[in-house]
């Protein structure tokens, strides 16, 4: 189980603001998701001091003491030195693997803790019944957020350089390109929120 935060109090609704106790509340605010409004939970602590980021440690674990859980598991995958970054694939979590991945050995490490050689602890360290609801949607929804992200630094990057070149208003192909891009912010949000909503536990 989760080590808990010891200055935890409990959650509280960001929209109506009821108090709630010390639980896993995986969908938001139960009251308003009875309404049809499914609203996040903020943490409520002992002590109204702000809290600084250990400089100890690596990646989210600096900041334990600001979350309700000073421990918690990541999507890696498995605990062994240089995690291999598996980028693109199909989970099975019936078979524990990913079908057709894209591997790039110690980069999950390296983007997790800035060492190639450090140790991430995958689902299979965890019971099953911590496990985030829907793997596959989570999965699926993490790569489109990142994918599209991607792009579009990689359109703006583009734009940038033909502007620089004081081409830009004349680049007819371009303008198409960034046309036709109009829809992938609110899918990128899209999935962002989805992401987020399943893999924090509160």
């Amino acid at each position: 189980m989760y080590l808990l935060n010891p200055r935890l109090l409990g959650f509280e609704c960001l929209r109506c603001r009821i108090r709630h106790p010390i639980g896993d509340y995986p969908t938001g605010c139960p009251h308003c998701l009875a309404t049809g409004f499914p609203v996040s939970l903020k943490a409520s602590y002992a002590s109204d001091t702000p809290i600084r980021a250990k400089s100890a440690g690596h990646g989210l674990r600096r900041f334990a003491s600001l979350l309700p859980y000073l421990d918690f598991p990541t999507l890696g995958e498995g605990d062994t030195l240089g995690s291999i970054a598996r980028q693109i694939g199909q989970p099975d979590t019936d078979r524990m693997r990913l079908d057709n991945p894209l591997i790039i050995p110690g980069a999950l490490s390296f983007l997790t803790y800035r060492r190639w050689s450090a140790q991430v602890k995958g689902l299979d360290a965890f019971p099953r019944e911590l496990w985030p609801d829907n793997i596959p949607l989570l999965y699926y929804c993490y790569h489109i957020m990142v994918g599209l992200g991607t792009l579009f630094v990689a359109v703006m990057t583009l734009a940038m350089f033909q502007m620089v070149r004081r081409k830009l208003y004349d680049s007819r192909w371009l303008h198409w390109i960034l046309m036709l891009a109009f829809p992938f912010p609110y899918i990128a949000t899209t999935a962002g929120w989805i992401t987020a909503a399943h893999e924090t536990s509160w």
